[in-house]
């Protein structure tokens, strides 16, 4: 029995003997019925197709394919977990062997790099695995926008299988799409919001997953910038002499804005007093309250709300009437 390299056509072992001068090649068998072609220590120079070879009259072969997979496991993480299937094993015989794999890890960064040390018997078919990694170079960091332009975000995986890339908000909120439709996930490495709006600015997760766990993912942060809007429900409010009093402004902007109450004249109105101002933020949303805890005669007349920020300002007029 000879093991060699078919791509180089270099002959590796013949019955129990290493001919390559490669040291990480070895040969050991069970009972001369199954032998074995060990590779130590595994490059990415070792894939590539092999032979086991019966030298029988007639000439009896069997071929398989080495592909050569990385493990990155983060340290702390049980080495143990890393899949089994990761161990490809091959056998001659069609006998099914156990995946007899070494890890050797020595810490690179925060992560920890393992090799392989692998038992290779060959067998007609065999199911190679690697985990999902996205490509660094590929992915979008933190994008500010501004609202109503087009916004493009990126994120490449590799992995074998071939990892499927699927885009959802971290909340777990819908993803509006346009023309009324909201969708609760987006599939492809690319992503395109055409007028991005500031329903869509949020935290999105690209999650890259092919079946081998465990499933990988990366937080894009989108901002949405535009300038301060107001809307009022009641513009025009009815009240009495000695009634408490709530005036009501909503006012939507990002970056966050400056609001304050100010009257006909445009004095600001200043916590304290009669007056009790209340701001309740929430995101890019501000809900504005004035209230009047004793209306009297001079109170009745015209209320602005006003909201600034960097990009603009704007204001609202509530009447205050008898």
């Amino acid at each position: 029995v000879a093991w060699l390299r078919v791509d180089t056509q270099t002959i590796l072992t013949i019955a129990s003997h290493v001919i390559t001068k490669n040291h990480r090649i070895g040969v050991t068998h069970s009972d001369h019925r199954t032998w074995y072609l060990h590779v130590r220590d595994v490059r990415e120079s070792d894939r590539g197709w092999y032979m086991c070879q019966i030298n029988t009259d007639p000439m009896k072969s069997q071929i398989g394919y080495l592909e050569v997979v990385e493990v990155l496991v983060h340290q702390g993480e049980e080495l143990s977990q890393v899949p089994a299937l990761f161990g490809v094993i091959l056998t001659f015989l069609r006998v099914a062997y156990p995946s007899l794999i070494h890890l050797k890890c020595r810490p690179i960064s925060t992560r920890v790099h393992c090799s392989f040390e692998m038992t290779a018997v060959f067998k007609n078919e065999m199911i190679l695995y690697k985990l999902p990694q996205l490509e660094k170079c590929l992915l979008n960091t933190d994008m500010v926008v501004r609202e109503g332009t087009n916004v493009t975000l990126r994120c490449a995986a590799t992995g074998s299988p071939q990892p499927t890339v699927t885009w959802r908000r971290e909340g777990g909120e819908s993803i509006p799409m346009g023309a009324g439709q909201e969708v609760a996930s987006v599939e492809g490495a690319v992503f395109n919001i055409t007028r991005v709006n500031r329903l869509h600015m949020g935290a999105y997760l690209c999650i890259a997953t092919n079946g081998v766990p465990p499933t990988v993912s990366k937080r894009i942060m989108l901002i949405v910038h535009f300038p301060p809007m107001i809307w009022i429900q009641n513009q025009l409010v009815g009240a009495h002499e000695g009634q408490q009093m709530t005036l009501e402004c909503h006012s939507e902007a990002y970056p966050k804005s400056i609001n304050y109450w100010t009257r006909d004249k445009g004095e600001i109105i200043a916590q304290g007093g009669k007056y009790e101002p209340v701001l309740l933020d929430n995101a890019y949303k501000v809900h504005m309250k004035l209230t009047i805890r004793v209306v009297a005669p001079s109170d009745f007349g015209s209320y602005k709300c006003v909201s600034k920020n960097s990009l603009g300002d704007t204001d609202g007029s509530i009447k205050l009437y008898r």
